[in-house]
């Protein structure tokens, strides 16, 4: 059966199978597979800009959580009168200890791993 997806702007016909009770509805998972996103636009009046002088060395963190800041500052500025915005943030302090857990762990994985193989041994040797 042909169908046309609601969301593509581009008058494609696709084609799948269907019971003949459903002729004429609309295809239940055109909605949710295409979604669009508003990717942010700078001008040279709102694009951010880093001061090098100042800010010499910054960790990734530090720069994950500056363009956050920015892309919410423009969607704030840009945004429509009453309507609900979803802007992610991100924490910088979080991922720095989820980091530093995750170097712990392979290290704290090996010494789990040799006292667990060391009982099979001495069972063996008996």
């Amino acid at each position: 059966m042909p169908f046309t997806n609601l969301v593509c702007q581009d008058g494609a016909t696709f084609f799948h199978c269907r019971q003949a009770a459903e002729e004429g509805k609309d295809y239940p998972f055109a909605r949710g597979v295409h979604k669009t996103v508003q990717v942010p636009v700078y001008s040279g009046q709102g694009h951010d800009r880093d001061d090098h002088q100042q800010f010499k060395k910054r960790s990734v963190e530090d720069l994950k959580e500056r363009y956050y800041h920015i892309c919410a500052k423009l969607a704030n500025m840009h945004a429509i009168p009453d309507t609900d915005l979803k802007i992610p943030r991100f924490d910088a302090g979080h991922l720095q200890r989820r980091k530093e857990q995750l170097k712990r762990c392979p290290s704290q994985a090996s010494e789990q791993v040799a006292a667990e193989k060391y009982p099979l041994r001495k069972l063996r040797q008996i």
